[in-house]
């Protein structure tokens, strides 16, 4: 089997955070969304995401769902529902 020397590239770099940490990160997150400028809204949001599906948070699965259903939808060209 070959090796892909583009995985990383592809896929992004993987660092690995224990519980604890992820939690700790969750909520400087949180404490720092509100005042946030709107510049910066996303890439908190995409942030908080993450660490709530790392540590396998409801509504961060639930929007993960939504997501993957949104590209499923325009992969085969249906509108997505809004």
């Amino acid at each position: 089997m070959a090796c892909d020397t583009n995985l990383e590239e592809k896929m992004g770099k993987a660092i690995y955070f224990t519980d604890e940490e992820l939690g700790e990160l969750e909520q400087a997150l949180i404490g720092h969304s509100d005042g946030a400028l709107d510049e910066f809204m996303p890439i908190i949001e995409s942030a908080a995401l993450k660490v709530g599906l790392g540590l396998e948070r409801p509504w961060a699965l639930e929007k993960q769902s939504e997501n993957n259903l949104v590209k499923v939808e325009e992969a085969h060209g249906e509108a997505p529902n809004a």
